[in-house]
């Protein structure tokens, strides 16, 4: 079954679908307004057809994706959040009554070469260790998460994005981080979950 996991409590709607078909098969599930899309390559529109037949097989009803001035998705005909993540063969989606994100990544090396772009270096002294990429991924996926959620941009992925560290090394499943230095603070709860072999999914909301 191409949706691997589909979540429903009182405050998450989360899905996420395993992309094995082709294109046709996710154009021939969509009604017309559901697949109408800008150009993109060939993975990322498979990716984003594959997203919206999971939204509908989550919901109670069919669902149309638009964006915003800034390229954020919102629910034509709802007034809950949604948020969305492709990696490789993986999409996800979030939808949420409060402000939310989702991030999922495949467990790539890269990591470690870009996570002075979003740590300093005290904090990645501190994560030293066995589980190290492990650590980058779920910090990385937050932050992501939230610059999702807040989606107006002009986020410093270092100094506007806190994660509770000791909570990351301790691997709670829920841990705190904050949106800092614009007009509010915003306080999230997020949550980790590793899939299939190589995947790292961590999704919140506000709180």
């Amino acid at each position: 079954m191409p949706q691997i996991l589909h979540h429903d409590d009182a405050t998450y709607h989360l899905g996420v679908w395993k992309i094995e078909e082709p294109e046709s098969f996710f154009i021939d599930r969509l009604h017309e307004d559901q697949r109408q899309l800008p150009f993109l390559p060939d993975q990322r529109r498979l990716q984003s057809l594959a997203a919206r037949l999971l939204l509908n097989r989550m919901m109670e009803s069919p669902q149309v994706i638009l964006k915003n001035e800034s390229n954020k998705p919102f629910l034509r005909d709802d007034d809950r959040y949604i948020s969305i993540s492709h990696s490789f063969e993986v999409a996800t989606v979030l939808v949420a009554r409060r402000l939310c994100g989702v991030d999922i990544e495949k467990n790539l090396d890269r990591i470690e070469r870009i996570a002075a772009k979003f740590l300093f270096p005290g904090e990645m002294d501190r994560l030293q260790g066995s589980q190290y990429r492990r650590h980058l991924y779920r910090i990385w996926g937050a932050k992501e998460a939230m610059f999702k959620a807040y989606g107006l941009g002009g986020i410093d992925f270092k100094k506007d994005l806190w994660i509770d560290l000791d909570e990351i090394l301790n691997n709670n499943e829920v841990f705190s981080s904050r949106l800092l230095n614009h007009e509010r603070e915003i306080r999230f709860e997020m949550r980790w979950l590793e899939l299939l072999p190589d995947y790292i999914l961590v999704y919140g909301s506000e709180i």
